[in-house]
């Protein structure tokens, strides 16, 4: 890229804010992969593919290339069509992505014919602000201008603030690029203002980045770490790997020249993870080179090595002019460090190439600035003729305004004389009424008449009329009682959502969890409970009686007796917490007097720190068993039965519960749940049952985390197609 390092991002806004809005854009990845394999036609295949590409364009970019290559071959590329045009946007993403603009420019030519076409103003718009882009790629920096103000025209008039955004962050860019910092600021905020505005966490994150990128060029290190460390927080919450990855490069750029070096090295390792784990070479080369830039000023001229050959080895596949001059100077002063003056020479002649070669494009750019302020001024007196001409046209309006009036005056005074007239007939008319007037009282006899026949049926009437009313006024109480019915079940949800814990609570609990936790109802008889207590962390999952409203009140029996149990008395032991559990909600629900049999199925889990840097785990269950795969044995899936007995209810209470103790080594994995995920049949009345479940953790154990869970969800929304949710679902995984 001839552009600063960042401008990569700058460009890529184009596809984060500008995206297609359809029906599929708010699905995650696993609801499209469940869908495309019960897709029969290829209209629908496509849509999806081309949905996948969009989502995967800031997490993976080989999965971009994988999904639109699977819509063309699918698409009919004679027929003009909306998703033909997306087809061909996903395709420029990956070819600029990588780098390729010479067939990022073919696709961005066949796209803007297809959107011109459809008369797809949103496309057009779209397509100008990526041939913007790759203009700017090629140094082309006045069409780049000329393409980015179509673009804005175009949002503007359509009042679309995220694609107005997009454009102004290009337009940032391509100042940024010729070296008019100042001005790439003032266009970068006006676009962070907008998408503070719109609440975009995504585009707000992006905005921040690229000022950060800004302020360190200008050496205002104190505002290049704020942005930076601002963007980064943004980029988490809306997972855009890329944008994080980059502000952590930032973040180390600024520690090092504050000779922080723990903080430096510590967030340089954590963009190099993310680069590796993600495929964006261009932005990875940039690491690289900064990286062992750093080592070099550190004097570990070893590791400087290793990461400069690193950047030379992935650029030459890039063969991008600004970036191969950077890696070229970088290797002349590494060889100069380390005395090897042959080797330094050599990429200091390299260098020098490159840099007569980029110093003739400062020169061009000196004219590149005047040329944009000519088009400036040019822009600005066609904005003048346009006010003129509206004022013309205003001008007009009054005129044909005027001559409406004059007609309608005309009309009035004709209106008039017509009244005259009429008058004179309603004179004549009236002296006509004697004769009728005969006539009419004989009708009114037979009227009469009439009447006398008809007033059985006006009883009759009468009483039907009175029975609908009371028909009615029922309904309308039945309808107000529901909407309050309604209402208090809206309020139980939010007050039995309060009692859960916090996902910020469970993450600091447990860094490496998942939780699918899918009532039945608006309200569920499942429930999870975590606190640490002592040292000791302890995990509950349960399934009440019941579900619905029933569920809910039992569950929130079950959390405040737990709370009383576990934080209170400081009990730590399963089966003693379930053994006191039994007997609590035994008397809370005066069980023995009105042999009620509600209760709950419930499994506890301690966990706490063993010898060798391994977990010790403590279980017992209430009719619900734990499950878990060791990493010392991958192959197999183990299971701790819990006793068959419920808490509460009338049952046999000679049943003890007992304590089950497991040891595990670091990163095995328990499983844990309610027997709503089991006991839920397909359209074929086959539950999911036990034996298919421990198949299916076996199958995503080796998955992160967050993959397991997508999964797993995947799955259950799978087996559930065209079928009724049985009952409350609640299942966790958990890594030690």
């Amino acid at each position: 890229m001839k552009g600063h390092p960042f401008v990569y991002v700058c460009h890529l806004l184009v596809w984060l804010l500008g995206l297609p809005h359809i029906s599929l854009s708010q699905q995650t990845d696993s609801t499209l992969l469940a869908q495309l394999k019960t897709a029969t036609q290829d209209s629908t295949r496509i849509r999806i593919y081309n949905q996948l590409a969009l989502n995967n364009q800031y997490s993976n970019i080989n999965l971009v290339k994988q999904y639109s290559f699977a819509a063309l071959e699918l698409i009919d590329t004679n027929r003009v069509s909306m998703q033909l045009g997306n087809t061909y946007l996903n395709l420029l993403l990956y070819y600029q992505t990588s780098g390729d603009y010479t067939k990022a420019a073919i696709y961005s030519d066949k796209a803007l014919d297809i959107y011109k076409k459809t008369n797809d103003s949103l496309g057009i718009c779209r397509i100008y602000n990526s041939l913007g882009t790759i203009a700017e790629e090629r140094g082309e920096y006045v069409q780049a201008i000329d393409d980015h103000f179509k673009s804005l025209a175009i949002a503007q008039k359509l009042k679309l603030s995220s694609r107005i955004s997009s454009n102004l962050n290009n337009i940032a860019s391509v100042y940024m690029s010729i070296g008019q910092l100042d001005k790439a600021v003032e266009y970068f905020k006006r676009s962070l203002d907008i998408e503070i505005k719109e609440k975009d966490v995504k585009g707000i994150s992006i905005a921040q980045v690229n000022i950060a990128e800004i302020y360190l060029l200008k050496k205002n290190y104190n505002k290049a770490l704020q942005y930076a460390t601002q963007s980064l927080e943004n980029a988490r919450k809306a997972k855009v790997v890329l944008v994080e990855a980059v502000a952590l490069k930032f973040m180390a750029m600024v520690q090092a020249v504050k000779k922080d070096t723990a903080n430096a090295l510590a967030n340089f390792a954590k963009s190099d993870q993310t680069f590796i784990r993600n495929d964006f070479p261009l932005e990875h080369v940039r690491l690289k080179v900064e990286i062992s830039k750093y080592y070099l000023s550190l004097n570990d001229l070893a590791k400087s090595e290793q990461y400069a050959n690193a950047a030379l080895d992935e650029v030459q596949t890039i063969n991008t002019k600004k970036e191969l001059k950077n890696v070229y100077k970088l290797l002349s002063d590494l060889y100069e460090a380390k005395g090897q003056i042959t080797k330094a020479f050599e990429y200091h002649k390299t260098y020098s190439n490159y840099k007569d070669s980029l110093s003739q494009e400062n020169a061009r750019n000196q004219l590149i600035q005047k040329e944009l302020k000519r088009k400036y001024d040019q822009q600005q007196s066609q904005q003048i003729t346009a006010i003129t001409k509206e004022i013309n046209q205003r001008d007009y309006y009054l005129y044909a305004i005027s001559i409406g009036l004059l007609l309608v005056s005309v009309f009035t005074f004709f209106l008039y004389r017509s009244t005259q007239k009429q008058k004179k007939l309603n004179l004549e008319l009236k002296t006509q009424k004697g004769v009728f007037k005969a006539v009419n009282q004989h009708l009114q006899e037979k009227q009469a008449e009439i009447e006398t026949n008809n007033q059985e049926l006006k009883f009759l009437n009468h009483r039907l009329k009175s029975g609908e009313s009371v028909i009615t006024k029922a309904y309308d109480q039945l309808q107000n009682r529901n909407k309050q019915l309604k209402n208090n079940i809206r309020a139980a949800l939010t007050i039995q959502q309060a009692i859960l814990p916090t996902p910020q609570l469970l993450k600091e609990l447990l860094p490496e969890h998942f939780i699918i936790y899918l009532p039945k109802d608006i309200v569920s008889g499942d429930f999870y409970w975590a606190s640490e207590v002592e040292g000791k962390k302890v995990v509950i999952f349960a399934d009440c009686t019941g579900h619905g409203v029933q569920g809910a009140f039992m569950s929130l029996i079950g959390h405040n007796l737990l709370d009383k149990i576990i934080l209170q008395q400081k009990n730590t032991d399963p089966a003693s917490i379930l053994t006191q559990l039994n007997e609590q909600v035994s008397v809370a629900l005066h069980q023995q007097e009105v042999r009620s049999i509600e209760g709950m199925d419930i499994g506890v889990v301690i966990m706490e720190p063993a010898i060798d840097g391994q977990v010790h785990l403590t279980y017992a269950g209430a009719k619900r068993p734990l499950y878990y795969i060791s990493v010392d044995n991958p192959k197999e899936i183990c299971m701790v039965k819990g006793v068959r007995k419920s808490i509460g209810g009338l049952q046999q209470r000679n049943k003890a519960f007992k304590n089950n103790q497991i040891t595990l080594p670091t990163g095995s994995l328990w499983y844990g749940g309610t027997d709503g995920l089991t006991d839920q049949h397909d359209f074929n009345r086959t539950k999911l049952g036990s034996l298919r479940l421990q198949e299916i953790l076996l199958e995503i154990y080796q998955l992160p985390i967050e993959e397991q869970e997508t999964s797993l969800f995947a799955i259950i929304q799978s087996h559930m197609i065209n079928t009724e949710q049985r009952d409350d679902m609640l299942w966790m995984g958990v890594k030690v």
